[in-house]
């Protein structure tokens, strides 16, 4: 004899219905193959008939919705009373990639200690009455009252891209003066937007490609050559069921880009103050290397070796500095992808100490590299930051102190285990994983932990963008990220990237022969600190060269003024006082002499200067401090090449 559930699956299977259950204890719904059905789907494609609930959120519910529904079923379990009904209205993520929309009819069971022991429901789709409802509210919004109160810009236009109506909002965004809106001249309209933005022509393209598929929605962001960013939407508009036009909308987002940018920036400076008390230490061991070593080579009875051995230590010492100096510069300014062939273990090992000193002493750290080496393309930088917010985030989850464990590993990814995971795929990767053993991330949290400002911690005690930050760079990689967590039990971030082959060339130093430096050109040599100028003119003087020196962009211009005619090389810092820098004043010599040949110098790595000069490190670049002997090999390289 049947029990009353067995005649509840099958009077739903007939109704054409989707049951399912939820085993609270395994975190594991149950579906039956109606539900899949509806989904338009199969229990073999989605790997059988139970799925974890963040498998499900991922794989079903539309992201728009999934903290929504989230929400919902947190208040359901959690609501009080032997049983719980509830129904949820939310969008779907069909098996063939469309959207629908369900209405979710949920019953809880919980037992006499209020704990939730069953759950089950029923799906029905209502996909088209909420496309009837749709249809009806896009009527009414045609409204010329509605329309015009929107805040963002609409612009409808008909199958041929002819403009049919244009709200306020539209107008002012665009700034379109009236003498074009009063002709609707469609061309001479579209031409002043165009005029407006930084790439044309891929506006253009956009709109052919969506007039060429009507049925096409769209998003994608506009950057204008005043700094503006608008955000822009499209979507077709229907009539009885036939697309008839097209509804173009733009939002100014300019603002929230500035903010969310200044936010992730603070995140990253927020660990600063924490970082200061390591960084004054190991500086001022540095300082004491190079001032007892330079007293030492003060004393007269000090003998060769013991010179060569002090030299040696100097300039050790202020290697070490150097290299301190880059990892804050890089970790601290905003920077644009820049990609290469390199070694993760060589990033891992190298941003070690720093992270000992954000983490505290209280918390052990240990490295676990892949023999071999761990091979990817990536922007070491980007990578620095990822494991750097990994890091504040386990020690954050550690106030008592704990381990921290950094490893690298070269994994293959088969299709099997590709499928668990809807960002994975095939192939082989590195695979670098980041352990604690901190408090762990609630079942609740963890579906909710990249998102933008989401955040555990008490107000004033974190931005929320830490991990959204490593989420986006993991992205922009083309990797992707999955988190193993328990409350109380630690969490583990597994990052996986592409994995490359190691290209790279044994590094060779030939000896440099002191005569192949040597030169008779005449230099302009443009250094605001004086120190450093003094320095640099006495070398290359030595090496043969005349050497005009300047303090400033305006000095050098009157130098330039008495001397043109023999200088061959203008060697110069980015950054310099009184209204000319290094690349104003470049600029205004080259336009008078285009041979003249020009090396930068900064403290600052070339890509923060963006595109407006071409710096190529070892080419016409040198990054402060810089060894002597490269500046020298430069000058010769500049004059030597028919370029």
């Amino acid at each position: 004899m049947e029990t009353d559930q067995q005649q509840l699956r099958r009077a739903l299977e007939i109704a054409r219905s989707a049951y399912w259950e939820y085993d609270v204890p395994n975190d594991a719904f149950i579906f039956n193959d109606q539900f899949y059905s509806i989904l338009r789907t199969s229990a073999e494609r989605e790997g059988g008939y139970t799925m974890s609930s963040a498998r499900y959120s991922s794989r079903f519910v539309h992201p728009d919705d999934a903290v929504f529904v989230g929400a919902e079923i947190h208040r359901a379990l959690s609501a009080p009373g032997p049983s719980y009904s509830q129904e949820i209205d939310h969008r779907v993520i069909y098996g063939d990639g469309s959207i629908g929309h369900f209405a979710v009819h949920i019953q809880i069971l919980k037992d006499d200690a209020g704990k939730t022991i069953r759950t089950y429901g029923v799906n029905v789709d209502i996909t088209e009455r909420k496309r009837v409802e749709e249809e009806l509210r896009q009527t009414v919004s045609l409204l010329q009252s509605t329309f015009d109160s929107t805040s963002e810009g609409l612009l409808v236009v008909d199958r041929k891209g002819r403009i049919v109506s244009f709200n306020k909002r539209f107008v002012s965004l665009w700034s379109i003066p009236k003498s074009i809106l009063d002709s609707r001249d469609d061309e001479q309209a579209l031409s002043h937007v165009l005029g407006q933005l930084q790439e044309p022509e891929k506006f253009v393209q956009k709109v052919r490609d969506l007039y060429a598929e009507p049925e096409a929605e769209s998003s994608d962001v506009l950057h204008f050559k005043d700094g503006r960013v608008f955000e822009r939407y499209s979507r077709p508009q229907h009539m009885d069921g036939v697309p008839v036009g097209r509804v173009w909308s733009f939002r100014d987002i300019t603002g929230r880009v500035e903010l969310e940018a200044q936010l992730r920036q603070a995140q990253k400076m927020e660990a600063f103050g924490q970082l200061a008390a390591g960084i004054a230490h190991d500086f001022n061991n540095i300082l004491t290397v190079i001032q007892g070593n330079a007293s030492l080579l003060g004393t007269e009875e000090l003998g060769k070796d013991d010179q060569a051995a002090a030299r040696n230590e100097i300039v050790t010492a202020a290697e070490r500095a150097a290299n301190l100096t880059r990892q804050l510069l890089t970790f601290s300014r905003l920077r644009r992808l820049q990609t290469r062939d390199l070694d993760l273990n060589e990033i891992v090992t190298s941003i070690a100490k720093m992270l000992q000193r954000l983490i505290g002493e209280d918390i052990a750290q240990e490295t676990q590299c892949a023999a071999g080496g761990a091979f990817v393309h990536a922007d070491p930088g980007m990578l620095e930051q990822v494991l750097m917010n990994l890091a504040v985030n386990s020690r954050d989850a550690m106030p008592k102190g704990g381990r921290l464990i950094i490893s690298t590993a070269p994994v293959n990814i088969g299709r099997e285990q590709a499928r668990s995971n809807p960002s994975a795929r095939p192939g082989e990767f590195v695979r670098l994983s980041v352990s604690d053993t901190g408090s762990g991330i609630s079942a609740r949290d963890l579906p909710h932990i990249f998102e933008p400002f989401f955040t555990t911690k008490d107000v004033g005690k974190g931005t929320g963008l830490g991990l959204a930050t490593v989420y986006g760079i993991v992205e922009q990689h083309k990797g992707w990220i999955e988190v193993e967590s328990r409350e109380s039990l630690g969490a583990t971030f597994h990052i996986y990237l592409s994995r490359v082959a190691d290209t790279r060339e044994p590094e060779r130093k030939p000896a440099v022969q002191s005569s192949a430096l040597r030169g008779s050109e005449t230099i302009l040599l443009v250094e605001d600190e004086d120190s450093v100028r003094k320095l640099l003119k006495s070398l290359m003087e030595r090496y043969g060269y005349a050497v005009l020196d300047a303090a400033s962009g305006p000095q050098a211009l009157e130098v330039w003024r008495e001397h043109h005619g023999a200088i061959d090389v203008l060697v110069t810092d980015m950054v310099m006082p009184e209204g000319i820098g290094g690349r104003e004043l470049a600029k205004e010599l080259l336009s008078k002499k285009p041979d003249l040949k020009v090396i930068y110098c900064s403290g600052y790595s070339n890509d923060v200067y963006g595109d407006e000069v071409s710096l190529r490190k070892g080419v016409n670049f040198l990054e402060k401090p810089f060894n002597l002997t490269a500046l020298l090999q430069m000058i010769r390289d500049s004059r030597d090449s028919k370029a």
